[in-house]
C-alpha cells in the first residue's frame, strides 16, 4: 500500500503556491483549503513569507518536518532542482508541472533526469504533466480543477487533466459519487498498474475507471486486472485508437491486429470492460456507479408511452448481446387483473400514459423475482407523480438490475435520460456479471520435438541470406511440424521433373521484397500446360530478376480464412483469425486473442463472430477452424523470435480437413 500517503497524507506541502489563484500552485492551495482537508499545510514560495494565515517556507528544505505529500507546480526548468530538494523530506512527490516528454526530446530529457532522481532518492513520482490527486473521503483536493464531486464509491485513473475536468462536470450534473481521483500524466514512475493495485484494496472504491492514451506494462497490466475484476469492475476507456503503431506492418496480422484492436481483447480476456467511445465509458460508469446487478441478457420494458416503448423495443432487437425478455402467459394472466384493459401486456408493457406510482409498483413486483432487468420509461403527463415513482425504483429489488429513464429535461440521480445510455450501461453490466462468474483455465502446450534447433537453424539461414522472411518451402516444413495440412508445393526445377504433372497450377513468387504477392504481380493462377508455365516463369524472370519461385497445384477453393500471430511490444504474443484471401483488409471482420489464450474464451468469442455464421451457412464445423487455431498458438509458444506470421489462405471445406495454401514467416 505504498500509495496511502498520496490519498492520506497527514501534512501537504505545495512548492509554487501563491496568492494568485489564476496560477496552478494558488489554485491548487485554494483547492486543499477549500475541501476541507484537516492536516497540515506548508505552502513553499521564496516571494512570501505567509500565504492565506499559513506560514510560506522558501524552500521544502526549510521545513522543520518531512511531510507525507509534496505537490510541485513551478515551470519545468526548475523541477529537477526542487525534486532534489525533496530527497529527506518526503517519499511522495506529484509534479502538475507540464513541458516534459509531451513537448519534444528537451522535455523528454528533462523527465529522464526526474526518473533518475526518483530512482535514487526513492521517491514515489506521480507525473509529471498531471493535475494531481484527490480523496473525497478525507476532503483533499490536490489538484488545479474546479470541481470537488460529491462522495461515493467510483474511483478513476487518468493520463489526461482536462479529460477529468469534464468528467467531474459531467458527474456533477448526474450525481456520480466519487471516492479517489488520481492523474497519472506522463507516467514517469508510477502508472496505471501501481493505482489499481491500490485500488483493488480499497474498500471505499466499488468500481475502478481508467481513461489511457497509452498503456506501458501491458502484461503487469492485464494480470492485474484479471485478479481485480473477480472483486470489482474496471473500466477503461483507451484513447489514440486512430494511431498507426511505428513497427513495420508486413503481414495482414501486423495490419490488422493494430494496437488498439489487441489492447480490447487483452483488457477483455482479462475481465476488463474496454471502451473506445467517451459516451459508452460515460454511461457504463454512471451504470455502475448506481451499484446495480444485471444477472441477464433479457430485458423487460415498461412504458407510460406508447412511441418510447417501441423505439426503446427497436434498440434491444438490434443489439446483438441484449435481448427482449418474454412475458409468460401466467404473468400475463398476472398482469391481467392489476392493469386497466387498454393496457399492453406483452414487452413493451404500456401502463397507459395515466400510470401513477402505485400501478407501476404493482407491474415491478409481479416481475420481482424474474432475472431479466427492468427498464422503465417515464414521461411526464398530466397527472404524472414523477417523485413517487422514482421512489418506488429505488426501493425495487436490489437482485436485478431494476433502471428508471425520465425521458424529461431535469436529471435525478439513478435517473437515466437517454435510452442509448440505459442500454450501454445494461450491455456493460452483463459482459462484467459473465466475465466475473467465468473460471479461469490456463492452457497447456505441447512442447514440439527438435522444433527449437531446426527453428534456430531456419532463422540462421534466412539472415545469412540478407531476408526477413524465411522461405516459403522453410516456412512450410515448420508448419508441419504443428500436423496442419498444406498444399504441397516445388519449385521450377522439381515441378518440371515430375514424371506426371498435374494442371491448372499456381506460380508465385518467393521473396521479402515483394511480401504481398497478388499486388505486385508475382502471383499466377490458372496456368493449364507446360508451354504456359514455362512462358509465366520467363515473364516473372524478366519483371522480378532471378528471384526464388514456388509451384502449387491450383485445387477446389474452399472458405478463405487467415490465421496469423504477431508480438505485439506491449502485450507479447497475439493470435489472429478473420476472412482470408482478397476479403483480408477488405471486410473488418478479425478475431484477436492474447496470450495465454484460454479455449473457452476463445469458443466463446468466435460463436459470437461473423466468421462462425458464415461458417454455419456453408456447413463447416466451428471446431474446425478451433483445431486450427490451437495447433497454430501451439506453434507460436515453440517459435520464440519470429515477429509476424500469416497463414493466408487457409482454406476450410464441409466434408474435409483444412487445408493451407501460403504462410509468411517474418524475423524482427
Amino acid at each position: 500500500m505504498f500509495l496511502e500517503k498520496f490519498f492520506n497524507p497527514q501534512s501537504v506541502a505545495i512548492i509554487g503556491a501563491s496568492v494568485d489563484e489564476q496560477k496552478v500552485g494558488g489554485m491548487i492551495l485554494k483547492n486543499i483549503l477549500k475541501s476541507g482537508y484537516l492536516g497540515e499545510i506548508y505552502p513553499i514560495n521564496p516571494k512570501y513569507s505567509k500565504i492565506k494565515e499559513l506560514a510560506c517556507f522558501s524552500s521544502i528544505k526549510k521545513l522543520p518536518n518531512s511531510v507525507d505529500l509534496v505537490v510541485i507546480a513551478i515551470p519545468a526548468a526548475r523541477v529537477t532542482e526542487a525534486l532534489r530538494d525533496c530527497v529527506g523530506k518526503t517519499e511522495n512527490v506529484v509534479v502538475v508541472s507540464a513541458g516534459f516528454s509531451e513537448v519534444g526530446s528537451d522535455g523528454k530529457k528533462l523527465e529522464e533526469e526526474l526518473k533518475v532522481i526518483a530512482k535514487e532518492g526513492k521517491l514515489n513520482l506521480l507525473g509529471p504533466n498531471c493535475m494531481g490527486v484527490m480523496n473525497v473521503e478525507n476532503k483533499l483536493n490536490a489538484t488545479f480543477g474546479a470541481f470537488f464531486p460529491v462522495k461515493g464509491g467510483v474511483s478513476l485513473v487518468t493520463q489526461s487533466g482536462a479529460f477529468v475536468s469534464a468528467l467531474l462536470d459531467f458527474s456533477q450534473k448526474y450525481k456520480i459519487g466519487y471516492s479517489k481521483l488520481a492523474t497519472i500524466g506522463n507516467k514517469a514512475v508510477l502508472d496505471e498498474v501501481d493505482f489499481l493495485e491500490y485500488l483493488s484494496a480499497d474498500k471505499n472504491t466499488k468500481v475502478i475507471g481508467f481513461y489511457l492514451e497509452s498503456i506501458v506494462r501491458g502484461k503487469e497490466f492485464i494480470e492485474k486486472i484479471k485478479k481485480v475484476s473477480k472483486k470489482k469492475p474496471v473500466l477503461i476507456f483507451k484513447a489514440g485508437n486512430g494511431q498507426r503503431t511505428n513497427e513495420a506492418i508486413l503481414s495482414h496480422t501486423g495490419a490488422m491486429a493494430g494496437e488498439s484492436v489487441v489492447a480490447k481483447a487483452a483488457i477483455e480476456s482479462a475481465g476488463g470492460l474496454y471502451f473506445d467511445r467517451l459516451e459508452s465509458f460515460l454511461a457504463a460508469l454512471r451504470f455502475f456507479a448506481s451499484g446495480k446487478k444485471v444477472i441477464s441478457p433479457k430485458i423487460l420494458i415498461l412504458t407510460n408511452a406508447g412511441g418510447p416503448g417501441v423505439v426503446a423495443t427497436d434498440m434491444i432487437e438490434s443489439d446483438s448481446i441484449l435481448e427482449l425478455a418474454e412475458v409468460s402467459p401466467e404473468k400475463k394472466e398476472q398482469l391481467a387483473i392489476e392493469l386497466p384493459k387498454a393496457a399492453s401486456l406483452k414487452n413493451p408493457i404500456d401502463l397507459l400514459g395515466d400510470a401513477l406510482a402505485e400501478r407501476y409498483q404493482k407491474v415491478l413486483n409481479i416481475f420481482a423475482n424474474d432475472k431479466a432487468s427492468i427498464v422503465g420509461i417515464i414521461t411526464r403527463q398530466a397527472g404524472t407523480d414523477l417523485k413517487q415513482i422514482l421512489k418506488v425504483f429505488a426501493k425495487a429489488s436490489k437482485k436485478k438490475a431494476t433502471v428508471p429513464i425520465y425521458l424529461g429535461g431535469k436529471v435525478f440521480r439513478h435517473t437515466f435520460s437517454r435510452l442509448a445510455d440505459v442500454f450501454e450501461g445494461l450491455r456493460a453490466g452483463w459482459q462484467y456479471s459473465q466475465m466475473k462468474n467465468r473460471k479461469e483455465q490456463i492452457p497447456v502446450f505441447e512442447k514440439l520435438p527438435n522444433f527449437q534447433s531446426i527453428w534456430e537453424t531456419k532463422i540462421k539461414n534466412t539472415l545469412d541470406a540478407n531476408r526477413k522472411m524465411l522461405t516459403f518451402k522453410d516456412a512450410t516444413e515448420l508448419v508441419s511440424m504443428i500436423g496442419l495440412d498444406f498444399l504441397e508445393s516445388f519449385s521450377p526445377v522439381e515441378f518440371l521433373a515430375l514424371e506426371k504433372k498435374s494442371f491448372p497450377v499456381v506460380l508465385k513468387i518467393d521473396d521479402d521484397q515483394f511480401i504481398h504477392k497478388e499486388q505486385s504481380g508475382g502471383l499466377v493462377f490458372g496456368i493449364v500446360n507446360q508451354d504456359k508455365l514455362e512462358a509465366e516463369i520467363k515473364k516473372i524472370r524478366a519483371k522480378f530478376g532471378d528471384l526464388k519461385l514456388t509451384i502449387q497445384p491450383q485445387v477446389e477453393a474452399g472458405l478463405e480464412v487467415i490465421v496469423g500471430a504477431k508480438i505485439d511490444p506491449i502485450f507479447g504474443p497475439v493470435l489472429m483469425c478473420g476472412l482470408g484471401g482478397i476479403f483480408t483488409e477488405l471486410i473488418d471482420e478479425k478475431n484477436i486473442f492474447v496470450f495465454p489464450i484460454e479455449q473457452h474464451l476463445m469458443m466463446e468469442k468466435l460463436s459470437n463472430s461473423k466468421l462462425a455464421k458464415i461458417m454455419e451457412k456453408k456447413g463447416i464445423a466451428l471446431e474446425s477452424l478451433i483445431e486450427v487455431l490451437k495447433k497454430v498458438a501451439n506453434l507460436v509458444e515453440n517459435m520464440k523470435g519470429f515477429s509476424q506470421l500469416d497463414i493466408n489462405p487457409i482454406f476450410f471445406y464441409p466434408d474435409k480437413n483444412p487445408l493451407a495454401i501460403d504462410i509468411k514467416i517474418i524475423l524482427p
